[in-house]
């Protein structure tokens, strides 16, 4: 029986291995990073100041694509996606990958 156990686990492990590429996450141009529904306000604003130091806000700002709505969640997750296209990071705590595009209207997310 021990031998039976040996032999599936090895016959298991080779099959994965050899289907990796087909288990592996899909590509990072279907993902987007957006605002976790669980984070903080206060998280959330606290990234919104630090990434819009270093990647391009504008489409956030008034008259932007991604202006409206105008809450602190939905801009965030616009700079949080800008933020992970740009630096391969999707801020902890913060943010959270998801495999659906969360573009809406005339504002595109990257």
């Amino acid at each position: 029986m021990h031998q039976i156990l040996i032999f599936f686990t090895l016959a298991l492990s080779l099959l994965v291995c050899s289907n990796a590429d087909r288990l592996a996450l899909p590509k990072k141009e279907t993902r987007w990073c957006i605002a976790n529904p669980g984070a903080q306000d206060a998280k959330l604003q606290e990234f919104l100041d630090y990434a819009c130091t270093r990647i391009y806000c504008r489409q956030i700002l008034p008259g932007g694509r991604c202006y409206l709505p105008n809450t602190l969640r939905s801009h965030t997750s616009y700079a949080l996606n800008l933020y992970y296209r740009d630096l391969d990071v999707c801020a902890s705590g913060v943010g959270i990958l998801v495999f659906d595009d969360p573009s809406f209207g005339d504002c595109h997310y990257p």
